[in-house]
């Protein structure tokens, strides 16, 4: 792989978010590129409190815009019908459970650790593939 973005962002927001499982794979990728081994592979830096991985001559802010699932799901900075939403029980990314120190989103944007939104991403993943077998 030359860069960050063919390993893990080989296809835009937009063009991988055809069906739930398409936008939920595209969203698992990029959230697995943003661990710390794979902005180092790559040469990323991922600063504190920030959105940004960057390097020189690349940038990328991590947010809705390059969200495949708000993309297919987003209506009004509302989650709609969103699988993330429903298998957080109607609780953004962005927004943190009772059950949460802070959302998974959050949590990465400030510590750069993008586990919570993996597991997430990987609990909405299950319940896609649950519903294309009901």
């Amino acid at each position: 792989m030359n860069s960050w973005e063919e390993e893990f962002y080989p296809l835009t927001a937009e063009e991988s978010c055809y069906t739930d499982l398409q936008a939920v794979d595209h969203s698992i990728l990029k959230w697995r590129g943003l661990t710390k081994e794979n902005l180092e592979k790559y040469g990323l830096v991922k600063e504190k409190d920030s959105l940004f991985i960057t390097k020189p001559l690349f940038e990328m802010q991590i947010d809705g815009d390059n969200c495949a699932l708000c993309h297919r799901h987003s209506n009004n900075d509302s989650c709609g019908d969103c699988p993330l939403f429903e298998v957080r029980d109607g609780v953004m990314c962005t927004d943190t459970l009772d059950s949460e120190l802070t959302s998974p989103f959050n949590k990465w944007k400030v510590t750069g650790d993008p586990q919570p939104m993996i597991k997430w991403l990987e609990k909405t993943r299950k319940l896609v593939l649950e519903k294309q077998d009901a």
